[in-house]
């Protein structure tokens, strides 16, 4: 009896790309196809419809159990593919209904993959975060609301001085996000002279462990990596102290720099 099947995309590649290797493997465990789309190739998987039917992906979306495993095998292949060619990554679950349908999507979207394909080659996206702490963050020192209050403490009686070190704890919660975003300016300014292009991201709402202040995705060539590396080490190790935390994580695949959420 004949199956039917549905299309699973995880991105679009260079016609050149090398063919994926037996063991990588993608959605469920299945092989990984290359469809030549005319000038450059679709990374696709053929999945059961039955088990990936609209209705029933809509409603396992919210069950991280379901997700959580599919987005591994999405970004194992698509991490593949950035590490050993190109890729303009696909969202996780986009689905076709046959080969035909893919092949049409990505023909009207030709000129856009074309452009970003170019645009990606021989870079990576590396991802930034600074947080902070407000107990370990030196205020005083680069507040200037805050060295008022201080240099007053210095030469005031003992009852003053008690009312004024309670002021400036409270000037010091008050300007510690300022100080920690102006430090967490200067670093991204510093990283982005190695970067192709830069992004600020909206801070996180959910809770983190340190309050976050910068949120930034560099894309960076290859060839300045070891540079981003070696500054990002220094400039970290020289903020630790400050009391400020920033983490350089990738190489990713470049999904923070697709110019239209529908193009990803």
């Amino acid at each position: 009896m004949r199956v039917n099947t549905i299309q699973y995309l995880y991105g679009f590649v260079p016609s050149d790309a090398p063919d994926p290797p037996a063991e990588l493997y993608g959605i469920d465990g299945h092989r990984i196809r290359l469809l030549d789309v005319g000038g450059f190739s679709a990374a696709a998987s053929t999945l059961d419809a039955a088990d990936y039917s609209p209705s029933l992906v809509e409603d396992r979306l919210s069950d991280l159990a379901w997700v959580g495993p599919r987005g591994v095998e999405h970004e194992r292949v698509v991490t593949w593919f950035a590490d050993h060619a190109t890729i303009v990554p696909a969202r996780l679950l986009t689905l076709f209904s046959s080969d035909a349908a893919l092949l049409d999507e990505a023909r009207q979207r030709a000129r856009t993959v074309a452009d970003h394909l170019e645009r990606f080659r021989g870079r990576r996206e590396w991802d930034l975060k600074v947080s902070y702490e407000i107990d370990g963050i030196d205020v005083v020192q680069r507040s200037e609301r805050a060295a008022e209050v201080a240099a007053e403490i210095a030469g005031a009686a003992p009852g003053r001085s008690y009312l004024l070190q309670r002021k400036l704890a409270e000037v010091v919660r008050e300007e510690a996000p300022a100080v920690a975003q102006a430090l967490a300016a200067d670093l991204l300014e510093e990283l982005a002279a190695l970067a192709d292009e830069v992004t600020e991201l909206e801070i996180p709402s959910h809770d983190e462990a340190l309050p976050v202040v910068l949120d930034a995705a560099l894309l960076v060539h290859d060839d300045r990596i070891a540079q981003l590396r070696g500054l990002a080490t220094r400039r970290q190790a020289e903020l630790r102290a400050s009391g400020v935390h920033a983490t350089l994580t990738g190489p990713w695949a470049p999904y923070r720099f697709m110019a239209d959420p529908d193009d990803a």
